[in-house]
């Protein structure tokens, strides 16, 4: 991450950065707003439905809060959610 006022690069999680797992997936996996504290970043797998067509999507939210104080990202909570994606073919 880069502070806009200095210049300086301050780190992120190596995860922020993995590309996405899942075939059909609609969200931008990394979120933020300009002067927020808050950054977010979603990560995506998908599994096979044995004996069927479909597949399980598991989306992992990470919510990270920057602490200007210390120059550090607070640590991460995460929030998962599933969903069955259906092949219609």
């Amino acid at each position: 991450m880069v502070d806009i006022r200095n210049g300086k690069i301050y780190e992120i999680l190596d995860e922020a950065l993995s590309g996405m797992g899942c075939s059909s997936f609609n969200e931008d996996f990394v979120n933020n707003k300009p002067n927020s504290r808050l950054f977010m970043f979603v990560s995506c797998s998908e599994s096979q439905i044995e004996n069927t067509p479909n597949a399980n999507q598991e989306f992992i939210y990470t919510i990270l809060i920057w602490d200007e104080a210390t120059k550090k990202f607070s640590a991460p909570k995460e929030i998962t959610m599933n969903q069955i994606v259906k092949d219609n073919n």
